[in-house]
């Protein structure tokens, strides 16, 4: 193998920074802290000024670094200067305000989460007697720094390099190194020839952990202040000591210092080792603690001790690879022929044994932390956080390939060939390319594992891809669009949140070709959360095939179904119904007949399944080459298994179901909403069962109702009367006391019975 020179690695992490940072550069790093609601609202017109503003954000905020300000039409500041955060209630602000004068005001808004450290900028406007429609855009007066959020990644990517080099190299010397010297007799020689390297590498790696670290804590500073690099200078000191942030950057400081004498006393200490190993895993727990799982609630304790353990996966894979990378080949140059390969042969077994079990803990940890940050597949891939992981898992990917390659192919070989002795073996080509082979594969894996880490920091500097996406989300209209025979429907409401929305219809026929001669386009707004009754309104031509009405038809946060009936001259008429849940937030269509969908990200179950093989694969590999007793076979069979079990997890959550499922039959609801296959799908059952009494059009006077008293009922009647979904559900599958109405809950199935009330209710006359 050719010996990588450290400077090599460096300059080779330098050029990884300079391909990265043109993508992490081209967006500003957002922050974690946003704003949740205000009161005043954002661009609601008030009659007379307000005494206060009070903002309430996402995340606790620090009350030294976080700031409202009320700005007029010339950018001056108009508030009292009494900003702060109000007691007992860390999520919120206010500032005062004198009577101000009828005018376009702006909130401007700067904060530093408490929980994550990240700063959010943001304002919006305030109108005192003026209308929405002659404000201005806001004013912020100290808008972000071009060119310092972007060192955010590096600057992360540093840190992770450096901690990760650190743990993984311990473990590496610990795991593999010695273990597999123990096993040829060359402990001694093995000791003596990287004692050198190591010392070079673990310094290199704790100056590169320290960079990382200080220039973190000054950037942070920077951010907060907004004064640029003379203001973050000034403001460090505040920052340390009166901020969460600072507490824990702190405690990274001093546990960098106790490194200093634990890789000094390294030098004629051995035995330090593991106690260094677990120094430098508490100084990883530091990173966890000020991360995005922290910002989780109730569960963000268990997320930290995930997000922990995760990075530590990351750390023994990655950081064993760069040792390998620089310790490795200077120690086969010192190893005869006939040892050297012996102890490759060796050696590559128990590092793959290794890196399997930090694939376990990284597919489990990582589909909890996907999870719990992205949660969707449309967040995935219309956020940068979701991109930046999409990459993140791509070039962990190629990494698992290359494993496969030196566990699988390279490793048997090198063991079979190590069997020969003596001359034979020193000049055997096969053995030498193989070798070559795998030095090339350990390269290029320290590349790749460069380049994931620098994701990794990508991704700690924005927002999560969930709340992200949820915001992007909250700018758009709902759109939902279906076929009918000759006839394509969409529907769009905009903005979809709960109160007035506009309500567009736009109609094509099967040649495209805009529909604009509906007689009658109605639509019907239910709530599906509690029985509200149901508003119809009639949609009004606007041109080239669109309908729309307007009003607050939407008025409440929940499940809605929008159902309509389009009327077209000397044509049936054809009936569909959009089903979808609104919030202050955003919008979401459910799937029909699955209830609300969730955000679960269906590429992480099939990920999921896909460890879970790939994962069991590899231990039955290890248990047949090590033994299912060793700990190596046990751990990688069980963490198997906990991937699995994680991926079943995942895939049963979702809709609770319908209230009958639940067994409340109060609130019952039709699970299917009133599509024209669902209709289909009841007259069908309804020309078999129902149409001898109550007729084919629904009136009661069906073949057999000559002979039945009383009557059957007449769903033109029944269906105007307003009876909900759980009364007729419960007629159909009880039966009526006192009439020839049997039961059909024996006859019919669940589904079968709610597709018949669907086709009931297309029997209610069409009214206003």
């Amino acid at each position: 193998m050719v010996a990588v020179p450290l400077s090599r690695l460096v300059k080779l992490g330098s050029i990884l920074v300079a391909l990265l940072l043109v993508l992490v550069s081209s967006r500003a790093a957002l922050a974690h802290a946003q704003l949740d609601r205000a009161d005043p609202p954002p661009d609601t017109p008030l009659d007379q000024s307000p005494p206060q503003v009070q903002l309430w954000f996402t995340e606790p905020v620090e009350p030294s670094f976080s700031e409202i300000q009320v700005l007029d039409d010339k950018g001056q500041r108009v508030d009292k200067g009494d900003s702060a955060v109000v007691a007992g209630t860390p999520q919120s602000m206010t500032v005062s305000l004198p009577p101000l004068e009828k005018g376009v005001y702006t909130v401007a808004w700067k904060n530093l989460s408490t929980v994550d450290g990240h700063v959010v900028r943001g304002a919006y406007t305030l109108l005192i007697g003026v209308d929405a429609a002659a404000a201005p855009p806001p004013v912020v007066e100290a808008p972000d720094k071009p060119g310092v959020a972007p060192l955010d990644a590096p600057i992360r990517w540093l840190g992770y390099l450096g901690a990760a080099t650190l743990v993984g190299v311990l473990l590496l010397l610990q795991l593999v190194l010695f273990p597999a010297a123990r096993s040829m007799r060359l402990t001694s020689t093995v000791t003596t020839q990287t004692a050198g390297p190591l010392r070079r590498l673990l310094w290199a790696a704790w100056a590169v952990l320290v960079v990382g670290t200080l220039a973190g804590l000054l950037l942070q500073s920077v951010t907060a202040s907004g004064q640029g690099l003379a203001g973050g200078l000034a403001s460090l000191g505040a920052l340390l000591t009166a901020t969460r942030a600072g507490y824990i950057g702190l405690a990274r400081l001093g546990l960098l210092l106790a490194l200093v004498v634990m890789l000094w006393l390294l030098r004629r200490q051995r035995r330090l080792l593991p106690l260094l190993v677990l120094l430098t895993s508490a100084l990883m727990a530091t990173s966890s603690l000020n991360s995005h799982s922290g910002a989780l609630g109730a569960q963000a304790v268990q997320a930290m001790a995930i997000d922990w353990l995760h990075f530590m996966g990351v750390s023994v894979w990655v950081g064993g690879l760069v040792g390998l990378a620089y310790l490795l080949p200077r120690l086969l140059d010192t190893l005869p022929a006939g040892q050297r390969w012996t102890f490759l042969a060796r050696l590559i077994p128990r590092f793959s044994t290794l890196a399997v079990a930090s694939v376990a803990v990284l597919g489990v940890t990582g589909v909890y932390l996907a999870w719990q940050h992205v949660g969707s597949l449309d967040a995935l891939t219309q956020t940068l956080y979701g991109r930046s992981l999409a990459v993140k898992l791509a070039l962990f990917g190629l990494l698992l390939l290359l494993g496969a390659f030196n566990l699988l192919i390279v490793s048997p070989r090198l063991e079979q060939l190590a069997a020969t002795r003596g001359e034979a073996l020193a000049q055997n080509m096969t053995v030498a390319t193989l070798g070559q082979r795998f030095g090339r594969a350990v390269r290029l894996e320290v590349v790749l594992a460069g380049l994931a880490l620098l994701a990794a920091g990508a991704m700690a500097s924005l927002t999560p891809a969930r709340p992200m996406y949820e915001r992007l989300a909250a700018t758009r209209p709902l759109e939902m669009t279906t076929s009918l025979p000759d006839l394509r429907l969409a529907l769009t409401i905009s903005p979809a949140r709960p109160g007035v929305n506009t309500f567009t219809v736009t109609l094509h026929d099967g040649r495209g070709r805009p529909i604009d001669d509906a007689e009658r386009v109605d639509l019907r707004f239910t709530y599906l959360g509690e029985d509200l009754g149901t508003t119809v309104q009639v949609a009004q031509p606007q041109g080239n095939g669109q309908y729309t009405v307007r009003g607050a038809w939407v008025g409440v946060e929940g499940r809605w179904q929008t159902e309509m009936l389009v009327r077209r001259p000397g044509q049936d008429d054809l009936r569909t119904a959009f089903r979808y849940s609104v919030s202050r937030i955003a919008a979401r269509q459910e799937v029909a007949g699955q209830g609300t969908s969730q955000p679960v990200l269906p590429l992480l179950l099939a990920g999921g399944v896909l460890a879970a093989l790939v994962l069991g694969g590899l231990a039955v590999y290890v248990a047949r080459t090590t033994g299912l007793r060793s700990p190596a076979g046990a751990a990688t069979g069980l963490l198997t298994l906990a991937c699995v079990a994680l991926a079943v997890f995942l895939a049963v959550q979702g809709p609770s179901g319908s209230a009958l499922a639940s067994g409340d039959s109060r609130n019952l609801r039709n699970p299917f909403p009133p599509t024209p296959d669902s209709i289909a799908r009841g007259r069908e059952t309804y020309q078999t069962e129902c149409v001898a009494c109550h007729g084919v059009r629904g009136r009661g006077d069906g073949p057999a109702a000559v002979s039945l008293n009383p009557k059957p009922a007449d769903f033109r009647v029944h269906m105007a009367a307003g009876h909900t979904d759980a009364d007729l559900f419960y007629w159909l599958s009880e039966g009526v006391a006192g009439t020839a109405m049997p039961a059909f809950k024996e006859r019919l199935s669940v589904d079968e019975r709610w597709h018949v009330i669907n086709y009931l209710k297309t029997f209610a006359p069409v009214t206003q």
